[in-house]
């Protein structure tokens, strides 16, 4: 993972100079490097985990499995009481969600449910779908969905 990081300063710095070379001024050169380093850096990262992450899954060998990109994971960071699930696997009627801090799936309690109405458990498994905010999310059956109406008693201001 450093690897990539480091060629992305490499990649970002020449494209920096480059870039500095062509229009004859150097006055833009650290902001191009600091952007095209970020962007470069957190591109090839993300390509690289969802890489590492097809080769697990292929070794998990789930009985259903459902994935959003790495990008999207980015985008959707947590709230409340809710966390947006990388990727879901069922293996043997027993849910499972992908970490990408361990690069491994893990079990998910009994007492959190997938946020996904479109979601089929195979035959023979208990549904464990319950209907939240964020289509992909995990929620715990203790916390209760927010209301429509944000939980506003009589409805929108």
């Amino acid at each position: 993972m450093a690897l990539l990081l480091v060629a992305a300063a490499v990649l970002a710095g020449g494209i920096s100079l480059a870039v500095s070379r062509i229009f004859a001024t150097r006055r833009y050169v650290m902001p191009l490097f600091a952007g095209l380093w970020l962007a470069l850096s957190v591109g090839l990262v993300g390509f690289y985990a969802e890489y590492l992450r097809t080769l697990k899954v292929a070794e998990f060998r789930p009985d259903v499995y459902v994935e959003n990109s790495f990008f999207r994971s980015l985008h959707n960071a947590p709230a409340e009481f809710q966390f947006f699930a990388h990727a879901v696997a069922v293996r043997d009627c027993k849910l499972y969600a992908w970490s990408y801090r361990e690069m491994a799936f893990y079990e998910v309690p009994e007492t959190v449910t997938l946020d996904d109405p479109a979601y089929e458990w195979p035959e023979g498994c208990r549904s464990r779908t319950g209907f939240g905010r964020v289509a992909g999310s995990l929620t715990p059956s203790s916390a209760s969905p927010t209301p429509p109406d944000g939980g506003r008693e009589g409805g929108a201001d």
